[in-house]
């Protein structure tokens, strides 16, 4: 079996990363010190914790646990807040591309956020989180399909959403699967 390079550059738009290797939102990305770790790191780009609006604890303790065989995530989208991500923004672009992920639990906050980083951007992209499961009392938005149009039809009206696409680039973290039931 033939192994993959991942240590090429790869470039998404105008973006270059120094290679193919990311963190995924929420794992060692939350505070300062663990952004700057993945500054400091190997990855050719970094990605934010999925955040929302403003600060939030997320769930209840105990909301991990870990062995040597698996571990167990359920924090619920604890983060320090969008102002906190996007100002930090302007450190790590120095360095490496930056991606800030946005947390959708709720579609107007989210589009006060867009805003919000839109005033003054200091990131190469946005992701919005539409799979999170680990909210509670939150349904995942990505397996409504009628709730997720109505939301993208937001985010890309220029009055409401994203002003430029070709300034601020949006990605989006999907569930893993789609039940047709849900359909």
């Amino acid at each position: 079996m033939e192994m993959y390079d991942y240590s090429q550059p790869v470039k998404l738009y105008d973006v270059t990363f120094k290679n193919r290797l990311l963190n995924s939102a929420g794992c060692w990305c939350t505070t300062e010190k663990e952004l700057m770790d993945l500054v400091n790191s190997d990855c050719g780009g970094i990605v934010s914790k999925s955040c929302l609006l403003n600060p939030y604890d997320g769930n209840p303790k105990p909301r991990y646990y870990g062995n040597p065989n698996l571990s167990i995530n359920s924090t619920g989208l604890a983060n320090l807040g969008h102002r906190f991500y996007n100002s930090i923004g302007k450190t790590i672009r120095e360095k490496k591309p930056y991606i800030i992920s946005v947390g959708v639990k709720n579609i107007e906050n989210t589009l006060t956020i867009l805003k919000n980083i839109q005033e003054e951007q200091n990131c190469d992209f946005i992701e919005l989180n539409v799979s999170c499961p680990n909210i509670l009392n939150s349904p995942i938005l990505g397996y409504n399909p009628t709730y997720f149009d109505t939301f993208l039809k937001m985010v890309f009206n220029p009055e409401l959403g994203i002003k430029d696409p070709n300034k601020t680039k949006i990605g989006l973290k999907m569930p893993p699967y789609l039940d047709v039931i849900l359909l």
